[in-house]
């Protein structure tokens, strides 16, 4: 049976209002206020708001006794979080999912197809949105939608009448397991709503990603799933809005391609293959770049609109399913 496996970036939450990452550092301008020498920084930075992070960490790193790049570098995280957690807002239930009323071209239905889903969005648009309608949506496959290795934190506050987004998950302690009646959900970067045992945001951004992910058993061991199910003989990829510009991911996809394991890749994103960017030479005994990856076929349509009717490209989604 073949494996299938889906991988998600900041191009699939936009179809229900998420930021793409150029668009993030305008919103972030207003919420760093008036220190000028952020507002430097995210104007130097203005289609990547995680270069801007990146920039503040350096500077922190570079100075760690200094209190002014400390209280910097808060300030653009708490920004950061203040942006999540306005954005997930939006996602509460009772907000439609789905972006038209035949099932034939159901979102949720779509999902629930898919061994394990790997997310390097931090947003809870999945959480919010999916988790509810994978029973009816699976049929008899899945009991459920989760993040494996993860648990709530009690908080009485906390109603669930369109205040779920705030609820805060922390890490269960090792050895962790994925249940084979739950469809996995793997959030390689962390999420907005998780916390680590101290209390510190378990969210991976800005610089030296792998680095920050290594600190993290649950993160580590989340990145290694990805490894080990890109690497089952017979897996079929597809990529839905990812930019190509996370190595580590990079990596995993190519080195399961050289070792022959990767089947192929299906694309879905605006630009088409030209995400790539152009085409690389290489030298003997270095892993396939992402060029030479076998490609299944891709889609350059918005998603949303495929999936609000669009009968021909939808039937391109479909057809990945096939052996």
């Amino acid at each position: 049976m073949p494996n299938h496996v889906l991988l998600l970036g900041a191009g699939f939450s936009f179809n229900w209002g998420a930021p793409l990452a150029a668009e993030v550092s305008d919103s972030l301008l207003g919420q760093v206020g008036r220190d000028a020498h952020l507002q430097a920084v995210l104007r130097r930075h203005p289609r990547n708001f995680e270069n801007a992070l990146s920039e503040v960490q350096r500077d922190y790193l570079d100075a760690t006794t200094s209190a002014e790049a400390k209280q910097r570098l808060e300030r653009m995280q708490a920004a950061i979080t203040t942006m999540f957690d306005r954005l997930n807002a939006t996602f509460e239930p009772p907000r439609d999912f789905e972006f038209c009323y035949d099932v034939h071209f159901s979102v949720s239905r779509f999902l629930a197809k898919f061994d394990s889903i790997f997310n390097l969005n931090q947003d809870m648009l999945l959480e919010m949105r999916y988790s509810g309608q994978i029973l009816t949506a699976s049929g008899v496959r899945w009991d459920g939608f989760a993040s494996p290795g993860m648990r709530p934190l009690p908080d009485p506050l906390l109603t669930g009448i369109g205040d779920s987004y705030k609820r805060r998950w922390s890490p269960l302690a090792p050895p962790f397991s994925v249940s084979p009646r739950i469809q996995p959900h793997f959030k390689i970067h962390g999420s907005s709503n998780w916390v680590t045992a101290d209390g510190r945001d378990l969210l991976v951004m800005g610089g030296d990603k792998a680095l920050t992910i290594r600190e993290h058993e649950v993160l580590r061991w989340y990145y290694q799933e990805f490894q080990e199910r890109l690497a089952i003989g017979g897996t079929r990829l597809m990529v839905i809005g990812y930019s190509f510009s996370d190595g580590h991911i990079n990596e995993a996809i190519t080195e399961a391609a050289r070792k022959g394991m990767l089947t192929g890749m299906f694309l879905v994103d605006p630009k088409g293959w030209d995400v790539l960017g152009p085409p690389q030479p290489r030298p003997i005994n270095v892993p396939s770049p992402l060029d030479e990856v076998p490609r299944l076929g891709g889609s350059a349509r918005p998603f949303r609109a495929t999936f609000a009717g669009d009968t021909f490209e939808h039937r391109k989604f479909m057809e990945f399913f096939n052996p």
